[in-house]
């Protein structure tokens, strides 16, 4: 089985305020796991008792990845937080969808490419620690803060791919792999649409625009299997 994911990262708050209530239903167990954030706080309605609100987070990360930053954050602030969790590409639909009565404070993690294009629904807001972020990571929007980079990756499992080469994009174009590559929807997953683009590109031999080629022959090798958001993919 080959895995291809990617996540790169963005911290934003959105552009209005959750009210200090549990988020809205529709959510089942796996996606109420409490979380932390890294970046933004909205502002919260005025009059309300800051002590009794809790942060909502939206976010694609893994609980092993992020729980213990929450306890920590929760430690340090004061502030209970909960987060639920969701594809990128759900959770920015989610938030267009709520709009005019925003139920979440942050969405944490999604890919800039991804994120900017509904930079609308996010409030400004710069971290007091910007100054220590490197200048190429810096939040030129005014609503985006990083708080990671990590390069997109192919992993392989070693216990079932055998003598397969795999060193690149066009080694998974191999027959033998046909029906046994986990890839998520890149309108459900950033880590998907980074790859996508980088697919393009590398493919592409720098212009996007001649990579489509390869990418047809890619979803042929899926063998119509989809996956919905990244954390299926590992």
């Amino acid at each position: 089985m080959i895995s291809l994911l990617c996540a790169a990262a963005v911290a934003t708050s959105l552009a209005g305020c959750s009210g200090g209530t549990s988020p809205t239903s529709g959510k089942n167990a796996d996606t109420q796991a409490p979380k932390t954030e890294a970046g933004t706080v909205a502002k919260k309605e005025e009059g309300a008792a800051a002590s009794k609100e809790k942060l909502i987070i939206y976010s694609p990360l893994t609980e092993s990845m992020i729980d213990s930053m929450l306890a920590m954050f929760e430690e340090d602030t004061g502030i209970d937080a909960e987060c639920l969790a969701m594809g990128t590409g759900d959770a920015l639909k989610r938030i267009q969808t709520e709009a005019d009565k925003p139920q979440a404070d942050i969405l944490w993690s999604g890919t800039i490419g991804t994120v900017k294009n509904k930079s609308e629904y996010f409030a400004d807001y710069i971290t007091v620690n910007e100054d220590a972020f490197y200048d190429e990571y810096k939040n030129t929007e005014g609503n985006m803060t990083r708080f990671d980079t990590i390069p997109s990756v192919i992993m392989v499992n070693t216990d079932l791919i055998g003598d397969i080469k795999i060193e690149g994009y066009e080694d998974l174009l191999n027959p033998e792999l046909k029906g046994k590559i986990a890839f998520a929807d890149p309108a459900a997953s950033s880590s998907s649409f980074e790859h996508l683009v980088n697919m393009l590109y590398a493919m592409g031999g720098g212009n996007p625009d001649n990579g489509w080629d390869y990418v047809k022959q890619f979803c042929t090798q899926l063998d119509g299997k989809l996956l919905g958001g990244s954390s299926a993919v590992y």
